[in-house]
């Protein structure tokens, strides 16, 4: 596979160097989560994502969403992210929509759109029955009717009638 030239921070041609495609990933290696944490960047996680996109539309190909996502990738790098500057869920998120739109796969996009739309809507429900600015890992994990049962029933409340956050540390 050739090299292709990458600049790794925001002045042009200032730091280009020859990387390939296992260095690109390995490149950036972490991801900052929506409440601020950092994990480590997976590629197969936006292939993934790519891949539920593209069930959703037509025929569900494994290789198409393996190659976006290497653009996606190649793109983040583009971009100026790195091992030190990582990357954060939205960032990636704008990168698969626009690579998308760009590739001609306009259907794949707007579903891919949809999808993010609808889990910033259910993200930010539960997060409002909970009375949170972020959800845990916990949170994430039970869907909404339940949360709202167990909000209802379970958790401490204060005088305002809010949910308080010592019933929801212990």
């Amino acid at each position: 596979m050739p090299h292709k030239l990458y600049s790794f921070d925001s002045y042009p041609l200032r730091g280009v160097i020859r990387l390939d495609n296992s260095q690109i990933e390995n490149s950036i290696g972490q991801i900052r989560k929506r409440n601020g944490s950092v994990d480590p960047f997976y590629k197969e996680k936006i292939s993934n994502a790519i891949f539920k996109a593209l069930s959703a539309t037509s025929e569900p190909d494994r290789n198409l969403a393996d190659d976006l996502a290497e653009g996606v990738v190649t793109r983040l790098v583009e971009h100026g992210f790195s091992a030190s500057r990582p990357p954060s869920v939205e960032d990636i998120q704008d990168l698969v929509e626009s690579t998308l739109i760009e590739k001609g796969h306009s259907e794949i996009a707007k579903s891919y759109i949809l999808y993010r739309h609808e889990r910033r809507k259910l993200r930010d429900e539960k997060m409002r029955v909970l009375n949170l600015q972020t959800l845990d890992p916990v949170a994430k994990k039970f869907d909404l009717n339940c949360l709202r049962v167990l909000a209802s029933r379970y958790l401490i409340r204060n005088n305002k009638n809010e949910i308080s956050k010592r019933s929801l540390e212990n």
